[in-house]
C-alpha cells in the first residue's frame, strides 16, 4: 500500500538460511495501530527458503520484547554490553516456514 505518509519501515539481512531483523521503526503518531505487526507479516512471508529469523532487542524494552514473544519468537542468547548504556540485548529466534521445506528436501535427499 502506497500513501502519502510514512508510518513505518523494517530492515533486514539474510545469510544463508538466516534472515536478520535489523530493525522496524513505527512514527511515533502511528504507533498502536498495527503496522509494527503488519510490516512483520510481511517480512515473514518474504523468506523464501530461509530457516529462522533472529533478531536483538535491548531487555529494557518490555513492550518490545512483548511483541516479539507474541509473534513466537524466542530468546536463545543474551548479549551482555551490547548497547552504548551498557543494556544486553536478548537475542531472539523465530523458526521459519522454510525450516519445514529445508527438513523435508534433505529427509528425502
Amino acid at each position: 500500500m502506497v500513501t502519502d505518509d510514512l508510518s513505518g519501515y523494517a530492515v533486514t539481512m539474510t545469510a544463508g538460511d538466516i534472515v536478520d531483523l535489523l530493525r522496524i521503526g513505527v512514527r511515533p503518531g502511528a504507533r498502536r495501530s498495527g503496522v509494527a505487526s503488519r510490516l512483520l507479516d510481511e517480512l515473514l512471508v518474504d523468506t523464501e527458503d530461509a530457516s529462522r529469523m533472529l533478531l536483538e532487542v535491548s531487555v529494557t524494552n518490555a513492550e518490545a520484547v512483548g511483541f516479539y514473544v507474541a509473534r513466537q519468537f524466542s530468546v536463545i542468547d543474551v548479549r551482555p554490553h551490547y548497547y552504548r548504556d551498557g543494556s544486553e540485548a536478548l537475542v531472539m529466534c523465530r523458526w521459519l516456514p522454510g525450516a519445514a521445506r529445508a527438513q523435508t528436501a534433505t529427509a528425502h535427499d
